[in-house]
This record gives C-alpha cells, structure tokens and sequence, in this order.
C-alpha cells in the first residue's frame, strides 16, 4: 500500500520506508520487510503466512471467551484470511 500511495505522488518508496522505519508507524512488518513480503510472493499453504492466520485466529478467539475487545486483532485476521484466499484463487 505504502509504494501504492507514495510513488504515483513522486516520493521514492526507499525514502517512504525510511520515515516509516523511524516514526511511529514503524511495526515488525515495516521493519521486516523483505521476510514478510516474501511470505506474500513465495506463498505456498502449509507455510509460515497460514500459521499466522491460526495464530492470529486462536489470540482472536481467546480475546472472545475472555470478554476483551480487541478490534485490531480482529481486523488483522480478517485482512490475512482475506490475503490467504486471493494467493490461493
């Protein structure tokens, strides 16, 4: 998304995740790139992206049966199983 946004407007996406790198929209996957994409562009099932879909899912359904809000998390697993089922038609 970020090279979506940033590169039709002129700024180098390099530069783009340098200022993400050191504000506070810095995260794991800013910081990772390179393994996560390749979680993306490497996709196959079984692997490291489907285990974060279960993961993600148990700590969602953990946050249910315990009462706690957690809106972050469950718009993140909806974004991976979402990502999950275009890599895999």
């Amino acid at each position: 998304e970020v090279a979506a946004i940033v590169e039709p407007a002129g700024v180098p996406v390099a530069t783009a995740w340098d200022v993400l790198r050191t504000c506070t929209g810095t995260s794991w996957v800013v910081e990772n790139w390179p393994t996560a994409s390749g979680w993306i562009e490497r996709y196959t099932p079984g692997t490291s992206l489907d285990i974060l879909v279960k993961d993600t899912g148990l700590a969602l359904d953990l946050a249910r049966e315990e009462g706690i809000p957690a809106p972050m998390l469950g718009l993140t697993s909806q974004m991976l199983v979402g990502l999950v089922r275009r890599l895999t038609g």
